[in-house]
């Protein structure tokens, strides 16, 4: 599940071996076999237990060892686990909930060990955004208790705190900054490929897993469970995820040099655009001009050059009959929002909720969208992660509210003071900020795995202002140290030893 292996650097000069440092990027790969070989034989039941408990195992010993590879081992788990569990599903029955689905948050929950390990840490000033957040998501856990059981609240409670606890890991690990920009770099480059081109098999083909999964789950807002009529989901487990996360991958491929990153490209675009995901596409549209925008000339035509022809690329394999009709209903709804069914949900959603929400300004706790405002089936009525603001009202409160858009508001700030920090990837990571800060009243953007996305972003831009900092102050110390050389080898008479 980690293609991001450096072969240049795994070996040891003269020795022709894998050095014991770049030896630990193969747990992932593995992993991956390991997966694929119960796979191939049927073994599809036994892996339900077997994936998370290995990739716990493999989680660890990478954290402990090699943080960069572990950063990777992450993001693959996110990108890859929902198409496992339909696999899985395909063999040995579908099965809700399913256990395969716990594996990417209890991979990244080991980052939580930073925590403890560098306690002292939240002291310094870099790390106040995630004093204030997480002190919000502990006061809106205090306040659900009251409401709702421990038990009931356990998963809100992951898919809040798991994205803050793996950017904190991110800042901390600042000083393998470079490396686990790399490792980030090259899961999105080939996580956007292999997911672009499996949306566009998905879109045309539907493969038999894909609807086994969908005809259970019982929902009409996928489309219909046929080729051509569904919104792409590739291998994550909805359209808004997925589209949500191929919008912040290819704002990062954008960036990156190689042809590789035009078949990367086009094929990101395509599951992109069949993803029908309004938002998404409105968040890429901000989030790329920033980029170009915020670049040098040089690296503008690069990224601008790289757009065109993944753009002149990506219509070819969406220029099939039926296609541009679907595409076509999409683009016209941003002209005629009036009689969007949608937007008038939002709407009217919005305005209840503040109604209620004024009557409770300390909140009704962590979880309580899900467990008070759940929406039914095929309801059009705004759900319960259709809103940042309305989810940080209903499980914060206004206090706990305020703090965590204070903890972003300082990330976003940080990032704009310090925007000659780093290059294109840099800006890529304060791209995706933004492209998410845009629909905020659309989605919620700091929750699970599409919350994993914002905060890796958040996490970077601040690891790199660390790197920075810490670089600099070496080559102070150093130019000072080399200074006290030059004066301590100068002869009285000026001439120099």
């Amino acid at each position: 599940m980690y293609p991001g292996l450096r072969h240049t650097e795994s070996l040891q000069r003269g020795t022709g071996f894998v050095s014991k440092t770049q030896r630990y990027h193969l747990v992932p790969v593995g992993f991956a076999v390991f997966t694929v070989i119960f796979l191939v034989v049927g073994a599809g039941g036994p892996l339900r237990i077997l994936y998370p408990t290995v990739s716990v195992l493999a989680g660890l010993l990478l954290f402990t060892k090699n943080k960069p590879a572990y950063v990777g081992f992450v993001i693959w788990m996110w990108l890859l686990s929902a198409f496992v569990r339909r696999l899985v599903d395909q063999q040995a029955g579908f099965q809700e909930p399913s256990p395969i689905l716990l594996a990417p948050y209890l991979v990244t929950a080991i980052s939580g060990l930073a925590v403890v390990t560098r306690l002292r840490s939240f002291g310094l000033a870099r790390n106040i955004p995630f004093v204030l957040s997480l002190s919000a998501i502990l006061y809106g856990t205090a306040v659900g208790i009251t409401k709702f059981s421990l038990i009931q609240m356990l998963p809100a409670i992951i898919n809040w705190l798991v994205p803050v606890l793996f950017a904190f890991l991110l800042v901390e690990s600042h000083h393998q900054y470079a490396e686990i920009r790399h490792s980030i770099t090259m899961s999105f480059l080939y996580g956007t490929m292999l997911m672009g081109a499996y949306a566009v098999y998905q879109f045309f083909i539907f493969p038999p897993w894909d609807r086994l999964w969908l005809q259970n789950m019982k929902t009409t807002t996928f489309g219909s469970p046929e080729a051509m009529q569904i919104r792409a989901f590739s291998t994550m487990n909805a359209p808004v995820v997925f589209g949500l996360t191929m919008m912040c991958t290819l704002i990062v491929v954008l960036g990156t040099t190689g042809k590789i990153k035009f078949i990367a490209g086009a094929c990101g675009l395509a599951g992109l655009v069949l993803s029908l995901n309004r938002s998404a596409w409105l968040g890429f549209a901000v989030g790329a001009f920033f980029v170009v925008w915020q670049m040098a000339l040089r690296d503008k035509l690069r990224i601008i050059t790289g757009f065109l022809v993944c753009a002149l690329i990506s219509p070819v394999i969406l220029l099939v009959p039926g296609t541009n009709e679907l595409l076509a209903d999409k683009v016209e709804s941003f002209g005629n929002i009036s009689s969007d069914v949608s937007f008038q949900a939002r709407l009217e959603g919005y305005m209840g909720a503040f109604t209620k929400l004024s009557e409770e300004p300390f909140g009704e706790g962590v979880g309580s969208p899900e467990l008070a405002h759940k929406t039914l089936e095929n309801d059009d009525a705004i759900g319960p992660h259709d809103s940042l603001i309305l989810e940080l009202l209903y499980s914060l409160g206004w206090l706990g509210t305020i703090c965590y858009l204070i903890a972003i508001s300082l990330i976003l700030f940080q990032g704009f003071s310090n925007s000659s920090v780093g290059g294109p990837f840099e800006t890529s990571m304060r791209a995706i900020m933004i492209a998410f800060i845009a629909q905020c009243l659309l989605n919620d953007i700091v929750y699970g795995g599409v919350g994993l996305i914002f905060w890796i972003g958040a996490g970077m831009h601040l690891s790199a202002i660390a790197n920075a900092k810490v670089t600099s102050q070496h080559a102070r110390e150093s130019r000072k140290y080399d200074l006290l050389i030059d004066q301590s080898l100068q002869l009285p008479n000026g001439v120099r030893y």
